[in-house]
């Protein structure tokens, strides 16, 4: 019989809110299995999250992530630069972004730089929660 997958979540926004009405919306809707990990509040924070886990990959401190939901829009570092720096893993998570932007010019690049799937808010966050569902529930 097979299993159901765990998925470990990192959500990447700038907006506190939104990461509060993410969290929200997932603890209703209650989707088996999944367990967000972290939260980042810019590009950089994501970035050294995602590299202590790269470095201490067997040690077990930090949980890996099965799924980034990411902004693209943030002070410091966006989410743009956090896809370039997932061009460089061996191992990439599936990458959701949720963004403000309409702008076929921010669609394009990010899909072109490994996006699975982009969703603008706020129209996308339904969208967001059955793209966790469909990815984290799928028997593997």
């Amino acid at each position: 019989m097979a299993s159901r997958r765990k998925c470990k979540v990192l959500l990447v926004d700038d907006s506190q809110s939104d990461r509060l009405l993410f969290r929200m919306m997932l603890d209703q809707e209650k989707i088996p299995g999944v367990d967000v990990v972290g939260e980042a509040r810019d590009g950089r924070e994501a970035i050294e999250y995602l590299e202590a886990i790269t470095k201490s990959a067997h040690s077990g401190k930090q949980p890996r992530a099965d799924l980034i939901v990411l902004d693209l829009k943030m002070p410091r570092s966006d989410g743009f630069d956090v896809l370039e720096w997932l061009e460089t893993c061996e191992v990439r998570p599936w990458v959701i972004v949720l963004s403000d932007s309409a702008a076929d010019a921010d669609i394009k690049r990010a899909l072109a730089l490994g996006a699975d799937k982009y969703l603008q808010k706020p129209r996308g966050w339904p969208e967001l929660i059955e793209s966790i569902r469909e990815f984290c529930c799928k028997e593997s």
